[in-house]
């Protein structure tokens, strides 16, 4: 009799098993096997016998099929119920009007379980609990033959799209780990599911394997490519990009690529056969990319970059080398390093002076990195050389318009390109128009090929011109351009500016003029503003018409460039009677909008007196501390362009203003040998000017940049004392003129500057004597500013040679006289040096209360560094007082903030939170 209590449990999901009573039930022929797979997969569907029959035999069925299927079905009944009679049809596979079906439940078939789950899931558990059912392809041990049957493919679509939907809510919860073991397997049975493996991507950068995602894609591409012939689509590409994109600590500087690109098919295939014969990781590759202007270098090389970008999972650098700007603003390797080391993640104390020095430190933040670096534009070798890496991982693409011989020599491959091809020109036009309308036409595209010499940038301009015209016949643009007179100073290509130029509307026209007295290396929307004059909502469309005409390019958003070559042509179109104020309004709105940045970050700044701005100049509408510093950030090149511009053209008085301006921030954001340049720069435009009391300023910011780089991180003992003894020269220098121009508040500042200077010595003595001279001098000033400065001064010497009580009493003369006054920073600083001594005197809460009032100031004027400073006492306070969690909070705080900075503060706070019991 069969067995009615028999328990039987079925599985597809995976190879096709069945389980009677936990006992796995032997299937028998490969043929019961594959009936057995069809029913399971159909989960409790009935399926005719000619759908049994063409499945089982999709070429030939014999013309016993239908006798063979019942033979099978009986054999699998008496399997699963043994002691059933032959005629008996039991309680699983059963015949119905509709063909055989076996009869499951959620609780018999992995399937239905599975579709069960998932049915409700709603969090990334739910799904991952549901899908670890899923063992494997379904039927997996089936035929291929069989498995290729659209109820096996229905439910593998079904997989794939759940495995897709758990993934994307995992990425929403944060729960990337729960699911990323599901969704590789996933990803390797569907090695094609281009959405499959962009979820694969996001997944493995999400759980913090970002090198691991770009391989994984890298793998997924090539894929694609050698069996399919195809590139990554949308989707797979957009993963790719934003792992690139979201990894605060990983640098992606390149530019965007061209989305028209198209010709140089040789050239790529040279660059990346020269980045595949590297071995992993592969050597530093330095390809030397050389060419006349507007031959397309830049284009080849950031297209290349974005190609090969996921292979060097650690980030891209870029920088504009500037060598052939028509200003002469040629980047000087020494800032180019710090520049670089900046993005590297390099504080500014921890950027050493001097281009040795430098370079040395950058071959050591890139050791064991997998970076690529494009350095665009160089001038020569020599300009380069110091900024390459000096180990394996790294690939450095160089362009130039020279031969860089002598990169060439020391193993750099180059890569040189002429004009383009006839081929690739019309390849190009077809990409940027459509192939019926270059086929339409081909006499014209040869005409309008011949007149643009070949070259990318003329032809991208024509290009551009033609497809704001669709309605235009090819052989009219090339009409006009065979009609149109030669400016024989830039050669043929000239006709394509001029041409490109005459047709833009007025006020386009004008601004692309006076672009060419912008000092670069890009422009911002409110900046072209004040350029033109005109409101920043007037500026929007002639920008954009500009862009639409390939006249300039908008690399970031809100950010322009504009060609070198058709910077020199806007500088010839300039009428002098325009350039002048063009220039006037350049320098004061960028003078007005760095002071207006400089005061709310440092609010106790010196005041400068300005003239108005230029009429039409609007100053960017800059409101707090954090907006002016990013703004500094983003202006940082162009400020520097500028200061160089005004000494070039005698502007001696902005010269010293823009410095003035810029002080604060480079003094908290830049390496100190950054700033020296600049400061004698205005040093020398105030000796022209013969005004006293400013130079007096700039010799005092001098000798406190010498004070600051003295303190660098990894300097040399000489190096440090040679740096102090150059402060100290310069501080005196600074006190003989402020005593000249009778400016008693200028002279407590240099005295002041002296007590610090001490301090960084550890002489005491010296600290206290030269911050009490400098009390009695603002006294005389009638300073309270500087008085509390120099109390605060005598504070902190007292509080670091262990005088606590004298620390306090010093640190609350100095807040009186700072309550209710806009002076946050420096309350701030002496709120710290009085925690700190009331900390060493075991007054924790007392400690505490200060502190709190620190850290609200210090957040309030945009000073993280002294934020962090004074999270790290909060805590000791906090642990001494009996509230180790809220110690551990203000530690990880403090700790967020210094590993940016990169200090032994940071690693004394680690020690800090090591030391909490768990």
């Amino acid at each position: 009799m069969p067995d009615t209590d028999a328990v039987l449990r079925f599985t597809v999901l995976g190879p096709v098993r069945a389980w009677r009573n936990d006992t796995e039930v032997q299937l028998g022929s490969p043929g019961q096997r594959a009936l057995l797979a069809l029913l399971l997969a159909a989960a409790g569907r009935p399926l005719g016998i000619s759908e049994l029959i063409a499945a089982l035999w999709p070429d030939e069925p014999p013309a016993t099929a239908p006798n063979v299927i019942r033979q099978y079905v009986g054999g699998l009944r008496r399997r699963f119920e043994p002691g059933l009679a032959r005629r008996d049809q039991g309680r699983w596979l059963l015949l119905g009007a509709g063909g055989y079906r076996i009869a499951v439940t959620t609780d018999d078939l992995d399937l239905l379980r599975l579709r069960g789950l998932l049915a409700s899931a709603e969090s990334a558990e739910a799904y991952a609990t549901g899908l670890e059912l899923w063992q494997g392809p379904v039927a997996a041990d089936a035929p291929q033959r069989l498995r290729s049957h659209p109820v096996f493919a229905a439910i593998e679509l079904e997989l794939s799209t759940a495995v897709r939907a758990a993934a994307d809510i995992a990425l929403a919860e944060g729960a990337a780990d729960r699911l990323l073991p599901t969704v590789r397997r996933a990803a390797g049975l569907h090695p094609f599911d281009e959405p499959l493996q962009a979820r694969l991507v996001s997944l493995l950068a999400a759980a913090g394997q970002q090198a691991a995602a770009l391989d994984h894609f890298r793998a997924v591409a090539g894929r694609l490519a050698a069996e399919l012939g195809l590139d990554p689509g949308e989707e797979l590409t957009a993963a790719r990009e934003a792992v690139l994109r979201d990894d605060p600590d990983r640098p992606a500087q390149l530019p965007r690529d061209l989305p028209a690109f198209a010709g140089r098919a040789a050239e790529l295939a040279e660059a990346m056969t020269l980045l595949d014969g590297a071995t992993a990781p592969g050597p530093v590759v330095i390809s030397a990319i050389g060419g006349m202007a507007g031959v397309g270098k830049t284009a080849l090389a950031v297209h290349w970059a974005h190609r090969v970008a996921d292979r060097f999972p650690d980030g891209q650098l870029y920088l504009n080398m500037r060598g052939f700007d028509p200003h002469d603003d040629t980047l000087d390797p020494a800032r180019a390093l710090q520049v670089l080391l900046g993005s590297l993640g390099a504080a500014p104390a921890e950027v050493p002076s001097g281009l040795d020095a430098l370079s040395a430190a950058f071959r050591a933040r890139m050791a064991g990195r997998r970076m690529l670096l494009l350095l665009d534009n160089a001038h020569d070798a020599e300009q380069v050389r110091p900024l390459l890496p000096g180990t394996p991982g790294c690939l450095v693409i160089v362009t130039s318009r020279v031969r860089l011989h002598g990169l060439i020599t020391s193993g750099a491959v180059p890569l040189n390109l002429d004009v383009l091809s006839a081929a690739d020109s019309r390849a190009l036009l077809a990409r940027r128009l459509g192939e019926p309308r270059v086929s339409a036409e081909p006499e014209a595209v040869e005409t309008i090929v011949a007149h643009c010499a070949r070259l990318p940038l003329a032809l991208s301009m024509v290009a551009a011109r033609a497809a704001l015209n669709p309605a235009f016949p090819l052989a009219a643009i090339a009409e006009e351009l065979h009609d149109t007179d030669r400016l024989d100073s830039l050669g043929d290509t000239q006709i394509v500016f001029s041409w490109s130029y005459r047709r833009l509307s007025a006020p386009a026209a004008r601004l692309f003029r006076l672009l060419g007295v912008h000092p670069g290396p890009d422009v911002s929307t409110a900046a072209a503003a004040s350029l033109t004059g005109v409101p920043p909502r007037d500026v929007r469309a002639p920008l954009a018409e500009l862009v639409r005409n390939n006249l300039i390019s908008e690399h970031r958003p809100g950010r322009y460039l504009i060609h070198d070559l058709l910077r020199a042509y806007a500088n010839e179109l300039l009428d002098p009677a325009e350039a002048d104020p063009a220039r006037r309004r350049v320098v004061d709105h960028y003078l007005h909008t760095a002071l207006i940045g400089c005061h709310l970050m440092n609010p106790s700044y010196a005041v400068v007196e300005l003239d108005p701005p230029a009429g039409g100049v609007t100053p960017e509408p800059i409101t707090g501390g954090p907006q002016a510093l990013a703004w500094f950030v983003a202006e940082e090149a162009v400020l520097f362009a500028l200061i160089d511009a005004t000494v070039r053209t005698g502007l001696d008085r902005a010269t010293w203003q823009l410095q003035w301006a810029l002080h604060p921030y480079m003094l908290r954001r830049l390496p100190t040998d950054t700033s020296f340049p600049v400061l004698r720069a205005a040093a020398r435009a105030l000796d022209r000017l013969g005004d006293l009391d400013n130079r007096a300023r700039v010799e005092a910011a001098i000798a406190t940049m010498y004070s600051m780089s003295g303190e660098q991180v990894g300097q040399a003992a000489g190096h440090r004392a040679e740096r102090r003894s150059l402060a100290a020269d310069h501080f005196r220098q600074a006190l003989v003129m402020y005593g000249a121009a009778g400016n008693l508040s200028g002279q407590g500042n240099v005295l002041y500057g002296l007590a610090l200077l001490a301090n960084r010595t550890g002489d005491r003595a010296g600290t206290v004597a030269n911050a009490r001279r400098a009390l009695g001098v603002y006294r005389r000033a009638g300073d309270d500013y500087g008085m509390a400065s120099a109390l605060g001064g005598i504070s902190w010497a007292h509080a670091q040679h262990g005088n606590h009580r004298q620390a306090i009493s010093r640190g609350r003369q100095a807040l009186e006289l700072l309550a209710g006054g806009r002076h946050r920073q420096a309350e701030a600083s002496i709120l710290h040096t009085v925690a700190y001594s009331h900390l060493r005197l075991d007054e924790p809460t007392a400690a505490a209360v200060s502190l709190h009032r620190a850290i609200d100031l210090a957040v309030e004027v945009g000073d993280p560094y002294l934020v962090a400073e004074c999270q790290i006492d909060l805590g000791d306070a906090e642990l001494a007082m009996g509230d180790p969690a809220a110690a551990r909070h203000s530690w990880e705080s403090a700790l967020g903030v210094l590993e940016e900075f990169g200090t032994e503060l940071a690693d004394r706070t680690r020690e800090k939170l090591k030391s909490l019991t768990p």
